[in-house]
């Protein structure tokens, strides 16, 4: 819709309104307060007036819109009415008592209306400033009343809502509104003698002139009187000068220029341009394919054909071309090479709308994305395209916009992005190699100082109050903000060539030190804290910048250029004000946290990787405790802000708390360094020993502690925990201490990192689960307590059906399906109470377990799906077939078993198949050993058929607890058909009980023994019954206690084989399966002793003792191996390896315990969690420890690991190395403590040996270093004696 459209809209909707609004009767208007709601927010009206604004502020006004009544009946009824309603409301909150509750609504409401008052001030500022500019001021004079004089008039309202606490909050609404009542008249300041109550005033002073003030509200409140007669000629005539500049009428010509800056600036052209860019870029990659002769000859024809160009060709060409033409005065082609470059970098990280994405901020999420465009950085780089970079910078002149400089700096910003090691070795070659006199350097510096030319005129304005940015300055600011981010992009990934590179140049006649330009930028920014206060948001923005950039260029670490800035004491007051300053509540919240974490990273920074106590030092001599704890206060307050009163959305506040705890690790790591000053306990140990309380009320659950080992010594690592960790469920933990093995720290160590992906995958599938769904997060907390609840349901519906079932005989009692009782009325009516009770019981028992398989599928089925697809991706390029044919090769012998076995069973039973039989064999054996066969037989689920396969299968056995309970679903359903399905439900005690799950695996763990004694009995029950049939075969029966004449016995060995098994192997003996015999039976009595009392001795005695025994013994070595284990866990540090003995030996007073060390300093499931932290991090964000044990994961190296150390006893040693003399902090004194290891078995020194050894040793080396020197001077003599 054009303005011209909109304004006719409106037009229509203020006449109809007019009628309403208009006493006819009496020609005047009604009261507004009765058309409170006809132009509140979010109605038509509303939502026109601020399209228009918008309409105004980018596109080119038609001077005739000035001239359109409607435009100021716009502003004089719309405009004046909302801010009538505007005023109201405030006045009811100044004047009316009201609840909390009402007065928070009422503070909400107005919050919301402040983007329609801040449009509708603008509106009026444009129209009038354009009347004014046209010459056609007959339309203001008409609305004189609705604009100045009248008691609703726009200026009156407008000065009220300038001088509510609203407003002061509001820097872009408080500019407009000073601007509008500026242009309400060329005299503004003169006109405030008849504006009554609105805060302007006249005064008479002592020779009775009249003088006029005006009250100004601050950004803080404070309020400030100004005497506008005091303003001397001089002010009055510059301030004539700029209205007249203001008020200058411009040509088409620059109309027409304003017109394509605000559509340049627009961001929907801006991302359509874009766009054009990126398939410009994408045909110029695509070239050879168009220009390949075999290719285009069949798409176009033969006359169309000519010589194939490649992409890098063109590159090629595209460098010679700028290096040619570098020096040429038009630059508009070289522009364009670096657009057209730039675009085809930045086209690797766009979505498909154009849209940029910020691979820092998902580092895992566009794994792919980002490789491909690491590619593209490598390739542009190999065709010397950053070498041109270099030389277009080095060659033009810094600080004009829009230069070939500038276009390549954005090209090498884009080249470097995600710190790309080729591009910044190249760099580096060419700065140190070729670029002699460092004009490449000297871009960057001419670039500094135009920013610090800036940052000074700034300063000078707002040394005293705010005063709001012009946009030049702003752009400024912009300017420099993209300055320190191609040389953060430099040093990025701790590059420490880089790093030393911006302070020092070896090579070069003289040094350029951007190190030293960027202290004075921060030095100059953060003089003092009023200074601070009154900033912007964009010069908290170049704050951070600076903050960041320097963070890069120390850490690492970097110790050269930690040095540099530590020597600098005006840095360092700089930052003790940055850390401690209260900027002002005009910027947002979030930025203040983000300036606070950045200022604190930059201090942990400082100390990264110090093994001296240099800088410890320097910092403790201008950082005071009392500083820290003033900083950790305001950690406190503003996470428990956020948690529990915040507006955010939940995104936005996990953001702000995951920032706050940024600020809280450094926090904790820079005092836990700090701490080794003495010093710096004198001064504040209660300060410190507050603080450490104090942490543990913020950051005990969300912050942790582990220790690595770092450059040949233990180095305390802060991080935060991630939110996610509180969904490792406690029986995940549990499983895996309970088959870990426990031998040394090494292998446990081992098995838990390589164990934490799956721990990562569990944590992260709940956690999402439990963030969207709000059920899944209560089920998550109290899902054992559910359990429970249900198997205490199970035994009651179990006691209800047990009294209610008589059996199939006694259809008069009970029942034996719900289902028949119900629809078909097998029940007596004295049973239907019962009936009543197994139905409800029944039907919440069914929905509790849909409710437990569900939320037991939707958690441990998503962790199967992503394994399995996670081992399709890792093998997916590897050389391995995706099937295994050897997985069938026992199943084929099973199965031709089975078929012979049918066939001899066919040929021996001629007319009497057992079909239930050969179905058992094929279902009942076969099909499940082919299930299994096939999994076995898929290695890599590639196609969709074969992941489904697998996903189901791994599911059922790798996640027993959700099968069981899949299982259970089902009985609790079969049992409305058949009630004894239900008493099956009461195995679900198994699930609850670790009791039981011992026994069962006590069972289970001896199964192959097991199956051999199975085995055993089969074979003894055959010898026996064929001995049997030759030879007792009238003795054998069914019934010992029928009568002689009605016994029946088995008279063909399969048929006395199952008489055996099913009477004689559960007794043990034959006296149930045989007849008794009389010793008168002569050689046959014998016989029958002989063959019942070997069958009594071998099944009864023997090999039931076996199975008793296996069993018996499993149990007893299970409860060995959990009693072993448990001492293990609870005696030994699972980490390091130090054994509660060894520990308690070294003897430190001020070590903490051995449980304190072992659960809270080596935490194992910290290091879990710290692996999950560094896995979501974006890498070029780590620090230098970050980044060392990142690399050695990859590497699966357990270097970092602490073994037999921990920080405590290597401070201690430092310490009384210190004392002795012997040695810096730097020296890790391991060996004494590695004797007190787990390894070195249970006999050793004790803590006096180990200090007595220490000692000597100490001071053994003392000599050798006393030595040492006496050889230096001597040389130093004999070396200046030849000399002469």
């Amino acid at each position: 819709m054009t303005m011209d459209a909109n304004l006719s809209v409106m037009e229509k909707i203020m006449e109809d309104a007019r009628d309403k609004v208009w006493d006819i009767d009496h020609g005047e208007m009604k009261t507004k307060q009765e058309y409170k709601f006809m132009v509140q927010r979010g109605s038509y009206l509303a939502n026109m007036m601020l399209v228009f604004s918008y309409q105004m502020d980018t596109l080119v006004i038609d001077p005739r819109i000035y001239r359109r009544s409607g435009c100021w009946d716009l502003v004089c009824f719309g405009i004046g009415q909302v801010l009538y309603n505007f005023n109201q409301t405030l006045s009811e909150i100044e004047n009316t008592i009201h609840t909390e509750e009402k007065e928070d609504f009422l503070k909400n409401e107005l919050k919301k209306d402040l983007p329609l008052v801040r449009e509708g001030i603008r509106i009026t500022l444009r129209l009038m400033t354009g009347a004014r500019n046209l010459g056609i001021q007959d339309f203001m004079i008409l609305h004189d009343v609705d604009l100045n004089t009248g008691p609703d008039s726009i200026m009156n309202a407008t000065m009220r809502v300038l001088n509510s606490n609203f407003c002061s909050a509001e820097s872009g609404l408080r500019g407009d509104a000073e601007s509008l009542l500026e242009m309400m008249d060329s005299s503004f300041q003169n006109d405030f003698s008849h504006v009554s109550g609105a805060g302007a005033s006249s005064t008479s002073s002592a020779n009775g002139d009249v003088g006029i003030s005006a009250t100004i509200v601050g950004g803080g409140g404070d309020t400030e009187v100004l005497n506008l007669n005091d303003v001397d000629e001089e002010q009055i005539e510059e301030a004539s000068l700029d209205m007249r500049a203001m008020h200058k009428e411009y040509s088409p010509r620059e109309m027409l220029q304003f017109m394509t800056e605000a559509v340049r600036n627009n961001p929907r052209v801006k991302l359509k341009l874009q766009h054009r860019r990126f398939q410009f870029a994408e045909v110029l990659e695509e070239i050879e394919t168009r220009t390949d002769p075999a290719k285009c000859k069949d798409n176009l024809g033969d006359g169309f054909c000519g010589v194939k160009i490649t992409w890098g060709e063109l590159v090629e060409r595209m460098v010679r071309y700028v290096r040619t033409h570098n020096f040429d005065t038009d630059e508009e082609h070289s522009i364009r090479i670096f657009e057209v470059l730039r675009s085809s970098v930045l086209r690797a990280r766009c979505n498909d709308k154009g849209e940029e994405v910020d691979f820092d901020n998902s580092p895992t999420g566009d794994g792919p994305k980002h490789e491909d465009y690491a590619k593209k950085q490598k390739f542009l780089d190999s065709l010397g395209v950053t070498q041109m970079v270099a030389v277009a910078i080095s060659t033009h002149v810094a600080g004009i916009e829009g230069n070939a400089a500038d276009a390549a700096l954005e090209l090498l910003k884009e080249l470097l992005y995600s710190g790309n090691v080729h591009v910044q070795l190249s760099i580096y070659n060419y700065v140190s190699d070729v670029d002699k006199d460092a004009k490449f350097l000297g871009h960057f510096k001419t670039r500094m100082a135009v920013s610090q030319d800036i940052i000074r005129n700034r300063k000078k304005e707002t040394h005293l109050d705010f005063v709001a940015m012009s946009e030049l300055q702003r752009e400024g600011y912009i300017n420099a903000i993209q300055t320190f981010a191609v040389l953060q992009q430099l040093c990025e990934g701790h590059n420490t060539m880089t790093q030393n590179l911006l302070r020092t140049q070896p090579k070069h006649r003289k040094d350029i030190n951007l190190v030293g330009e960027t202290i004075k930028m921060f030095t100059m920014q953060a003089g003092n804290d009023l200074e601070l206060r009154n900033m912007e948001e964009k010069e908290i923005e170049l704050l951070i910048a600076t903050m960041d950039l320097l963070t890069e260029l120390l850490q690492g670490p970097c110790r050269g250029n930690q040095e540099f800035v530590t020597r600098d004491d005006s840095f360092m007051h700089s930052m003790e004000t940055a850390v401690q300053s209260q900027f002002s509540t005009r910027v947002n919240k979030g930025l203040r946290v983000k300036v606070k974490s950045t200022a604190m990273v930059l201090m942990a920074s400082l100390l990264e990787g110090r093994s001296d106590l240099v800088v410890h030092k320097k910092m403790t001599e201008i950082f005071e405790p009392r500083m820290f704890e003033v900083v950790h206060g305001y950690y406190s307050r503003t996470l428990k802000s956020t948690q529990k009163h915040s507006k955010l959305d939940d995104d936005a506040t996990a953001n702000r708390v995951d920032e706050i705890l940024v600020g809280v690790v450094c926090l904790k790591r820079v005092v836990g360094e700090l701490r080794l000053i003495p010093t710096f306990h004198a001064l504040g140990p209660d300060v410190l020993e507050e603080q450490r309380v104090a942490y543990k009320e913020i950051a005990f659950d969300r912050v942790a502690v582990i220790e690595v080992s770092w450059k040949g010594r233990i180095e305390a690592v802060s991080f935060p925990i991630p939110s996610e960790v509180d969904y490792l469920s406690q029986t995940t933990k549990e499983k895996f201490l309970s088959r870990v093995s426990l031998d040394t720290a090494e292998k446990r160590m081992k098995s838990l990192l390589q164990e934490a992906p799956i721990f990562i995958s569990e944590m992260t599938e709940r956690h999402h689960l439990a963030h969207h769904f709000y059920l899944y997060k209560i089920l998550s907390k109290n899902i054992y307590s559910i359990k429970w609840c249900m198997y205490a349901l199970v035994v009651l519906l179990n006691l209800n059906v047990v009294m209610a079932s008589y059996g199939a005989k006694h259809q008069d009692k009970g029942y034996q399906s719900a289902v028949d009782a119900l629809f078909h009325g097998h029940v007596h009516r004295k049973y239907v109470n019962s009936l009543i009770i197994t139905w409800v019981l029944g039907i919440i028992n069914a929905c509790g377990y849909v409710v437990i398989v569900l939320f037991l599928g939707v958690t441990e089925v998503p962790m199967i799906i992503r394994q399995t697809d996670e081992h399709v991706k890792a093998n997916k390029a590897a050389v391995i077939s995706a099937y295994n044919p050897r997985a069938f090769t026992w199943w084929g012998v099973t199965l031709a078993g089975n078929i012979m076995f049918i066939i001899m069973h066919m040929a021996n039973y001629p007319g009497h198949r057992n079909y239930f039989l050969y179905s058992f064999l094929v279902f009942g054996i076969n099909l499940p050993w082919t299930i299994t066969c096939v999994r076995r037989y898929i290695v890599i689920p590639n196609s969709k058929y074969a992941r489904l396969f697998v996903i189901i299968y791994d599911t059922s056995i790798q996640k027993p607890f959700f099968r069981n309970h899949v299982l259970l679903l089902g009985c609790s359903f079969l049992g409305f058909q058949s009630t004894p399905f239900f008493t099956l439900m009461l195995l679900d005690i198994v699930n609850n009980s670790q009791v039981l799950k011992d026994i069962i695996r006590s069972i289970t763990r001896p199964l192959p023994q097991l199956a051999v004694v199975f085995y055993t009995f089969v074979l003894t029950v055959i010898i026996y019954a064929q001995f049997g049939v030759n030879y007792f075969e009238e003795w054998f029966q069914y019934d010992s206690l029928a009568d002689d004449g009605e016994k029946h016995g088995c008279h063909s060995v399969v048929a006395c084989f199952w008489l055996i098994f099913y009477g004689g192997v559960p007794i043990g003996g034959m006296t149930e399966v045989m007849d008794n015999i009389s010793n008168k039976e002569g050689n046959s009595y014998l016989a029958r002793v002989a063959f019942d009392l070997s069958f009594f001795v071998w099944v009864g005695i023997l090999l039931f003792n076996v199975i008793t025994g296996l069993i018996v013994d499993t149990f007893s070595t299970l409860r060995e191996e959990a009693g072993k284990r448990e001492d293990v866990l609870i005696n030994s540090c699972f980490v390091c390896g130090f054994t509660r003995a060894h520990y308690d030996d070294i003897g430190l007073s001020s070590a903490p315990s051995f449980d304190s060390h072992k659960n809270d300093i080596h935490g194992m499931w910290n290091y879990v969690y710290f692996y999950f932290y560094l896995t979501r991090k974006d890498p070029t964000e780590y620090n230098g420890v970050e980044s060392y044990v990142a690399q050695l994961k990859e590497e699966s190296s357990l270097q970092w690991l602490p073994s037999r150390n921990t920080l405590v006893f290597q401070n201690h040693e430092q310490a009384e190395d210190n004392e002795d003399g012997s040695g810096g902090i730097g020296g890790s004194s391991s060996s004494s403590i590695e004797m007190g290891g787990s390894n070195m078995g249970s006999t050793g020194s004790s803590g006096n040996d180990f200090r007595a050894l220490r000692k000597e040793m100490s001071m053994f080396g003392k000599g050798i270093q006393e030595l040492v020197d006496r050889i230096d001077k001597l040389e130093t003599t004999i070396s200046g004696t030849d000399t002469e």
